[in-house]
């Protein structure tokens, strides 16, 4: 069966043919809830490739109208954000979904949350980068049901002023810009996280913390809380009215929810509520853990492509443990509640606090290792304070402050400086924790099963426990068969990531590795943070040894990451820096039984660009690999004499025709050439002159846009080259966000 027949609505016919055998036969009933799933996926499915298809069938330069739904995040050349397209000028349909917008930076500054612009835009599909590990932006956008990237080509007019949330951000926003904590208080009100930097992100994920900043269920559960007080007060005069407890509890987290503008997370927290909240009221009595599945249901049923987002999956697994330790705590100790004095059950509640705080830290710990390549060991101590501060000090004081701000600035003002005083003491612990370096440990894919086996055994019980540990053991012993003695297990293996633009490669030979270029780096991050440590740390390698080719960003961007994180011993570059050696003509270099040959540039620069790149061959006697970075034609023409003879090659300057000339192709003699490249970037690369060039070479080509993360595997006898793209099965939607549909 081919992909794109998938979501054809034909296949309605028989899934529903199927559904009424069903019904009628009482044995089969049980697959109801399958076949009904399948009927809301296909649907869904296919409304999504029409809606995709209307996108792209307008003309190229499109005019829309769009809705600023959040702010946008600077990447480099564009400012980034997920929008709502209101209006296509172009096509004669109606239409509305989501594309990525990407503006360029000079332009973003005048285009606030809650507006409505109209602007100029080309259609692109989104291809995003793939590798064994690190940020998956296809199946990120898919999960958020965005359709495509639209790039301003012109932004021609502002067709309305914000909206109401809108204009509540930009007013918080100047009354709080004195407060030192403000980047936190407007990521905990409106779900806005641009404005922390990325030394306090790192902070918070270190010390376990960074979950409280991000709305979700929590967040929305305190609203729900406090709703329900607030209710309690008001029907002190309206004793009558019996449920307005609970209807001022649905209202404060529907609030609450639109602030952080009804995100994903948000919606599913509320929907929970929701649920919880009609038990209640028609009096149907419902265990925790339906509630739990039904609001999964639901979720899914209202938006099946979340259920690739992690962030689902996290939200769900983090519930469940919740559950399972309340399930576990709370009934041995209800016995001894009961007849104890108001002090003794206050200790005791804690301590069950303190318990189900231990019990959730055990088992988000491989989570939390999974999502974030590491486990904060202390987090345990941090959330026990942290939450109740957070939860009952600084968010109702940031929901107060709101309402008070409708009654008087000076009141929502004196609200919220007293919310910035509890996040500041937040702040403050944090700092104090930096010092210790256990703090936050790193975590290979190894450790991660082992933590997980090791939560099976000490909390969970019975079949349950026996049925977790198989699974676990069984995940590990499929993972890690290739790790055992073999044959075929290749001397060394390089990858060539894919990084977009820019070039980050990785040689690992016997559990250790190098590392040539890092990639780009921006203000909020870098490609060593989102792709390069995840599968550092997936892998479980010593990094040990830097080298960097130039100093252009797109190879350079991502080193101080990668310092402050793996600490390397050795840093090699042909720019004069006094944490490097030098890469220049003549040094030789061993490491794990490979040679490595310098042979470019001549000498030391004070600052190293393209022409100046570290060219290096690498060799084991039998096999060879060429590094190239940027270097030019000139570069090239002064190389005519050195010993550069290698099986494979890194197609120098990303394939532009201002390099590999037919004599530097012909010397070379590589049978494999492989360039990092964007795929359709802006530099539209590689050169289709460059590509005729190695083909009429008989050179085999391939290109990380095309193939996403080429891996070269050096055995004894052979090379052998795999692409990620090809090792795994494309799911649909990758092909539908990435070629489109045929």
């Amino acid at each position: 069966m081919h992909w794109h027949t998938l979501y054809e609505l034909a296949w309605l016919v028989p899934i529903l043919a199927t559904i009424l055998l069903c019904c009628r036969v009482k044995m089969y009933r049980g697959a109801l809830g399958i076949l009904l799933a399948s009927v809301i996926s296909l649907v869904q499915s296919y409304a999504f490739v029409r809606d995709a298809n209307t996108l792209f069938d307008c003309t190229e330069n499109l005019t829309i109208d769009i809705q600023i739904d959040s702010t946008l995040r600077s990447n480099l050349y564009f400012a980034n954000s997920v929008v709502n397209i209101l209006k296509i000028y172009a096509c004669d349909t109606d239409f509305s979904g989501k594309v990525l917008l990407k503006v360029p930076v000079e332009q973003a500054s005048q285009m606030q949350l809650g507006e409505i612009w109209r602007v100029s835009v080309d259609i692109k599909p989104i291809h995003g980068v793939l590798n064994e590990a690190g940020f998956d932006a296809q199946r990120y956008y898919f999960s958020q049901r965005v359709l495509a990237q639209a790039k301003v080509t012109k932004v021609l007019q502002r067709i309305s002023a914000p909206d109401l949330r809108g204009k509540w951000f930009a007013d918080i926003y100047r009354q709080t810009l004195d407060f030192k904590s403000q980047p936190l208080m407007l990521a905990l009100l409106f779900g806005e996280r641009s404005l922390i930097d990325k030394q306090q992100w790192h902070n918070l994920k270190q010390t376990g913390l960074a979950h409280l900043i991000a709305i979700s269920g929590l967040h929305i559960g305190l609203a729900y809380m406090v709703g329900w007080w607030l209710g309690h007060i008001l029907r002190i005069g309206m004793p009558k009215l019996i449920w307005l407890p609970l209807f001022s509890a649905v209202a404060v987290a529907c609030f609450y929810a639109w602030l952080a503008g009804f995100s994903l997370p948000t919606q599913r927290a509320f929907i929970m509520c929701v649920i919880a909240s009609l038990m209640l009221l028609l009096g149907i009595r419902i265990s925790r853990w339906r509630v739990l599945w039904l609001t999964l249901a639901i979720v899914l049923m209202i938006s099946p492509m979340s259920a690739v987002s992690s962030s689902l999956w996290l939200s769900v697994g983090a519930v469940a443990l919740i559950l399972l330790a309340l399930d576990h705590i709370a009934p041995a100790n209800e016995a001894s509640l009961d007849g104890q004095n108001k002090e003794t059950n206050t200790q005791r509640k804690f301590g069950i606090w303190l318990r189900v705080q231990l019990y959730l830290s055990l088992g988000l710990a491989p989570i939390s290792a999974l999502a974030l390549g590491g486990v904060a060991w202390l987090s345990f101590l941090f959330n026990a304070v942290a939450i109740p501060l957070v939860s009952f000090y600084v968010v109702p004081l940031l929901l107060a402050g709101i309402i008070g701000n409708a009654f008087s600035i000076w009141l929502g003002s004196a609200l919220f400086a007293l919310a910035d005083k509890g996040l500041n003491l937040l702040q403050y612990w944090v700092l104090l924790a930096q010092p210790y370096s256990l703090l936050w440990v790193q975590a290979s894919s190894v450790q991660i099963l082992c933590m997980l086996t090791l939560f099976s055994g000490a909390c969970l019980r019975g079949a349950l426990r026996s049925l977790a540990l198989c699974i676990v053991l069984g995940v590990m012993a499929v993972n890690y068969a290739p790790f055992m003695p073999s044959m075929n297990k290749p001397h060394w293996q390089v990858d060539v990531l894919d990084v977009g633009h820019g070039l980050a490669i990785l040689i690992e030979s016997d559990g250790r590795a190098l590392l040539y270029d890092t990639g780009s780096g921006w203000e909020e991050g870098s490609i060593a943070e989102s792709i390069i440590t995840p599968i550092l740390m997936r892998r479980g390698v010593s990094l040990d040894a830097l080298f960097i080719s130039h100093w252009d960003n797109d190879h350079q961007g991502g080193m101080e990451d990668i310092i402050q994180q793996f600490s390397p011993p050795l840093i090699f570059s042909p720019q004069r820096d006094g944490r490097a050696m030098p890469c220049v003509r003549g040094q030789f270099w061993w490491w794990q039984g490979l040679s490595f040959a310098m042979v470019w540039p001549p000498k030391s620069v004070s600052r190293a660009f393209n022409p100046h790149s570290c060219v290096i061959r690498v060799s084991d006697g039998q096999h060879s690999l060429l590094l190239t970075g940027d270097i030019d034609a000139v570069a090239e023409y002064h190389l005519a004499y050195s010993d550069l003879q290698s099986e494979v090659m890194i197609v120098p300057h990303h394939g532009s025709n201002t390099s590999s000339t037919t004599s530097f192709i012909e010397q070379v003699g590589a049978d494999i050439a492989i360039v990092s490249v964007a795929k359709q970037g802006r530099w539209s690369l590689p050169s289709q002159k460059v590509v005729d060039r190695y083909k009429r070479f008989a050179t085999k080509w391939f290109e990380t846009g095309t193939h996403g993360q080429v891996t070269v595997q050096f055995l004894s006898e052979k090379v052998q080259v795999s692409t990620i793209r090809h090792r795994q099965t494309d799911a649909w939607y990758r092909q539908i966000l990435r070629n489109r549909v045929e």
